[in-house]
């Protein structure tokens, strides 16, 4: 018989995105260089291209690209906690629970 594989709950449309990873961060900046140099390039060569250039770079390389994803992840955090913070407490006009 067939098996429904990968169902997931949906997700609240309301809950903050998480934030991007340094190489993301990298690869969004990279990768329209890479397009420009190289046109004739598929999106999967690209982003081979741009794992191999990531591994390659040094830790001072990456740095910028570390700490603007620190930041990121810190306000993405914060966002979470005000956004489960605004589910547990009740919206105006509704009774509070009595515990």
């Amino acid at each position: 018989g067939s098996l429904v594989q990968g169902v997931r709950k949906k997700q609240d449309p309301s809950t903050p995105k998480r934030n991007p990873s340094a190489f993301l961060l990298f690869s969004q900046r990279r990768r329209r260089q890479i397009m420009m140099e190289f046109p004739t390039l598929s999106n999967v060569d690209i982003s081979r291209m741009m794992g191999k250039e990531w591994g390659n770079q040094s830790p001072e390389e990456k740095k910028p690209f570390m700490e603007k994803e620190e930041l990121l992840r810190a306000m993405y955090k914060e966002q979470m906690k005000q956004w489960r913070d605004s589910l547990a407490s009740p919206s105006p006009g509704e009774p509070t629970p009595v515990p």
